[in-house]
């Protein structure tokens, strides 16, 4: 979540090889429980040991603030997901995983919860820590931060960063069709893309198309209207709070999302706005439960 505002924790050894835009099927190889990560690049699927065989990303369920239209704890709303199946989390960036969704899918993951990530750019165009292999380099911190979220797998694709909003939704709606089989519940940033990034808006957006073909529920992630009203008031930011009905206030440990954001070294370091934005959340994330509906017939 390059958000125009240390150290890099070793994970899975990757290897890139540029090729289509469609991973190979995942199944059957290395998850968590066999002490793998499964890390899919533009065509390419590399499968990389843990370190010291551990698996390192689960924290303490949250606990709830308050219950939404629906009068749901936010508690129980993570661990009701985490049980209804698989969950995969559609982002633009690497680093949207855990500077955005971070505390929201590591609580998903020590609820049980088996979560996958979909990023559709290697986030080569971000103004801070430029040089010519950001994308590489970059690729490689999604991969440690990974292991830092527990997440099941990753899969990464070379869609051009910044221009995610311009590519026809076909393009988009393709790559989500590869990845939905199985999958009960996704997650995604609001649909205005929490900062307004325009590759934010298209990748949600995809997201909540496949919900509708497949009657998929979508679990959105926004900050809540106050703390979006100061750092847009503070920075000149344009960040769009998440409120109304349905919206719930959760009680986070952010220790598993801090490993992973120093993890994005190239990205975090100078990051104005991303420590800014979790100095006014403290422990708290807002969330709203998107329920599935009908799938669309053809």
């Amino acid at each position: 979540m390059t958000e125009h505002l240390n150290q890099a924790a070793e994970g899975p050894d990757v290897q890139s090889i540029p090729g289509r835009r469609e991973p190979h099927s995942s199944a059957g190889l290395p998850g968590p429980d066999k002490g793998g990560i499964i890390f899919e690049v533009t065509g390419i699927i590399s499968t990389g040991e843990l370190q010291g065989g551990m698996w390192l990303a689960r924290s303490s369920s949250p606990e709830t603030v308050d219950g939404g239209a629906s009068g749901e704890e936010g508690g129980v709303l993570l661990e009701r997901l985490a049980a209804a199946g698989p969950l995969l989390a559609v982002v633009a960036h690497p680093d949207d995983e855990s500077f955005g969704l971070g505390a929201v899918l590591a609580a998903l993951g020590a609820a049980g919860g088996e979560v996958r990530v979909l990023c559709f750019t290697h986030g080569e165009a971000s103004t801070l820590g430029a040089r010519e292999d950001l994308g590489r380099l970059r690729e490689e911190e999604l991969q440690a931060a990974a292991v830092r979220l527990g997440l099941v797998g990753v899969s990464l694709y070379d869609f051009p960063d910044g221009g995610l909003a311009t590519l026809e939704d076909k393009e988009l709606d393709d790559v989500l069709e590869d990845h939905v089989a199985g999958v009960a519940s996704l997650v995604a940033f609001e649909p205005l893309g929490v900062t307004g990034h325009p590759d934010h808006v298209a990748a949600t957006s995809a997201a909540w198309r496949a919900a509708r073909r497949h009657g998929l529920a979508v679990l959105e992630w926004g900050v809540a209207p106050a703390v979006a009203e100061q750092l847009n008031a503070e920075l000149g930011t344009a960040f769009s709070p998440l409120e109304g009905p349905g919206s719930v206030e959760l009680t986070v440990d952010r220790a598993v999302q801090r490993q992973a954001i120093s993890c994005h070294a190239s990205q975090a370091g100078d990051n104005v706005v991303l420590q800014r934005r979790l100095a006014l959340s403290v422990d708290r994330e807002r969330v709203r439960l998107r329920e599935p509906a009908e799938p669309r017939r053809s």
